[in-house]
């Protein structure tokens, strides 16, 4: 008898999502994109995000995962190619006629802090509970690259890593794209080959279809890594109403004794308010005092 275990992963992103939106997105969801990143006071800027969700984790000791865009490692950069990164990008160019790395500001923390985290993940995430692993090297969809070119991003992504002494052995890809109908062992097979061991999972694509999947379950294993299964997902501005079902769940699966794991998957950016993610947390905390639960980080579930 395993109890159940609670595993929250932070896909850390700060100002990229302004600047590169969902393959997914139609028409108007690309309009309300747009919108948004002009709406004052509904995202986070910069590292606003990341910060008040480290301060509350760090205050509370509490275990999390943060599968942060490998860019973000980084002090400082004369722009693309970092390492040996060759996105191709052919959806974004599609979609609003940019190359890959028109966002590049090609300057370091002091002038752009956004999209340079090294000095900040240096001096406040460097705690023996915070699993720090990658979410791709500058936001890419990975599922709709060649083989040849996801093997650069995630090179690179792992080297932008190491350069602060880091080794990643957790992953969650952007859009929560790992696997494709059509190449299901391509990003599996490459993340593996960089020393990746486990994987966030959130069901399969075929093409720009989503077939995204939820569920509370065992780890499991995907081309020869380790996966978890998202349960979840919750944001900053999420709605209370969501936040009491979330709750309600952990609560349910306190009964699910053979090592399942509740996994719940939120952005930084989207944490201007930090109260969701403490009530949560909160409960969370209750519940391991109760010994009802375990909290741990995704590299926790690899013992």
């Amino acid at each position: 008898m395993a109890k159940v275990k609670f595993c929250l992963v932070i896909d850390t992103e700060t100002d990229f999502w302004r600047y590169i939106p969902s393959p997914h997105f139609g028409g108007n969801e690309l309009i309300k994109w747009r919108i948004n990143k002009l709406l004052p006071g509904k995202f986070s800027r910069g590292r606003e995000g990341v910060s008040r969700i480290v301060k509350l984790l760090k205050s509370q000791r509490f275990p999390a995962t943060f599968t942060i865009v490998g860019h973000l490692y980084l002090k400082e950069c004369r722009g693309f190619p970092h390492f040996s990164e060759e996105p191709e990008g052919e959806w974004l160019n599609m979609m609003m006629k940019k190359r890959w790395d028109y966002w590049d500001p090609k300057l370091d923390f002091t002038t752009k802090p956004s999209f340079y985290m090294g000095d900040f993940i240096e001096r406040e995430m460097r705690e023996s509970y915070f699993d720090l692993g990658l979410h791709a090297f500058s936001h890419e969809a990975l599922t709709l690259e060649s083989k040849e070119s996801v093997n650069s991003i995630i090179e690179s992504a792992v080297r932008s890593a190491k350069s602060l002494g880091i080794k990643p052995v957790s992953f969650g890809a952007p859009f929560n794209m790992i696997e494709d109908v059509k190449e299901p062992e391509k990003v599996y097979s490459v993340l593996k080959k960089n020393g990746i061991k486990i994987v966030r999972f959130a069901g399969v694509e075929n093409g720009l279809n989503q077939r995204h999947e939820v569920a509370i379950r065992k780890p499991f294993m995907k081309y020869g890594l380790k996966a978890v299964q998202v349960s979840h997902y919750f944001e900053g501005n999420s709605s209370k109403s969501l936040i009491r079902r979330i709750l309600r769940e952990m609560s349910l699966a306190v009964k699910l004794q053979n090592g399942e794991v509740y996994c719940l998957n939120t952005h930084d950016f989207t944490h201007r308010n930090i109260s969701n993610l403490r009530v949560i947390t909160d409960y969370a905390l209750r519940l391991q005092k109760e010994d009802k639960i375990e909290i741990v980080n995704m590299s926790g579930l690899l013992r």
